[in-house]
C-alpha cells in the first residue's frame, strides 16, 4: 500500500504530548491523491497504540489516562465502520509552525471521520463516548504543521483547536507527531530512545484485528 504514500507520512510516529492515552500511530495505510494533494488513511490493525498504564511523565499528570479502553473503542468503533483521517495539504499559512508559503507537504488541514468521508466526526462525544450527549456540540479543527527543518528528525505539530459549531478559538490538546521509526523500519535517534525512556515499563495496547 505504502509505495505511493509520500515519504513524510511513512514510519512510526510518537504522539508526544497527547493527553488522551494515545502513544503511537502509523499513517501509511492510506491512499495519496496527487492531483488534489489529499491523503486518506483508514484505521487498520497495528496502526494505533495506546498506553496500558500511565507513564511517569504523562501529559496533564495522566488525568485522562484512565480512559484507554474508551479511547481505543471510539477509534476502532467496536465492529462498526472504523475511523479514518483525511489531510488536505496546502501552502503553509502565516502564523503556522511551518515555513510560510512552503508547499512541500509541510502544512495540512486534518479531519477525522467515522464511516462517511463527507462529514467530520471531530467532537468530544466521538473521543469520549461516555461523556454527556451535549459534548458533541464541542467540535474541533485540526492541523498538521511541520516543525522540523530539512535534515532534522521529522516532526509535526498536530494542532487542536476547539469551540462550538464552526468557530474554533481555543487551542487545547495540541501535541507533536515525532517520527521514531522511518519508512524503512529503522529507528530514528534520538527520538526512538526518548520514547522508550518515556514509556519505561508501561506496555502498549494495539488493535491486532485478531480474535
Amino acid at each position: 500500500v505504502w509505495e505511493k504514500v509520500p515519504r513524510k507520512l511513512r514510519g512510526v510516529f510518537w504522539m508526544k504530548g497527547n493527553g488522551i492515552v494515545e502513544e503511537l500511530t502509523v499513517l501509511q495505510y492510506g491512499t495519496w491523491f496527487e492531483e488534489e494533494q489529499v491523503y486518506i488513511a483508514a484505521m487498520a490493525p497495528f496502526s494505533w497504540a495506546w498506553a496500558g498504564g500511565t507513564p511517569a511523565q504523562a501529559p496533564y499528570d495522566g488525568a485522562l489516562y484512565g480512559s484507554n479502553v474508551y479511547s481505543a473503542l471510539s477509534i476502532v468503533a467496536d465492529g462498526r465502520p472504523a475511523a479514518s483521517i483525511s489531510v488536505k495539504f496546502e501552502p503553509c499559512p502565516g502564523g503556522a509552525e511551518c515555513k510560510p508559503g512552503s508547499t512541500d507537504l509541510s502544512y495540512g488541514n486534518l479531519q477525522f471521520h467515522m464511516g462517511s468521508l463527507s462529514t467530520s466526526a471531530g467532537n468530544m462525544k466521538t473521543f469520549f463516548p461516555h461523556w454527556p450527549d451535549f459534548s458533541e456540540k464541542v467540535t474541533g479543527r485540526y492541523s498538521l504543521e511541520q516543525t522540523s527543518a530539512p535534515g532534522q528528525n521529522l516532526e509535526f505539530k498536530r494542532g487542536c483547536f476547539w469551540g462550538l459549531g464552526t468557530c474554533h478559538w481555543i487551542q487545547f490538546g495540541s501535541y507533536n507527531l515525532k517520527q521514531i521509526v522511518d519508512g524503512d523500519g529503522v529507528p530514528v535517534e534520538p527520538a526512538y530512545s526518548e520514547f522508550m525512556g518515556y514509556m519505561g515499563e508501561i506496555p502498549l495496547m494495539v488493535w491486532s484485528g485478531f480474535k
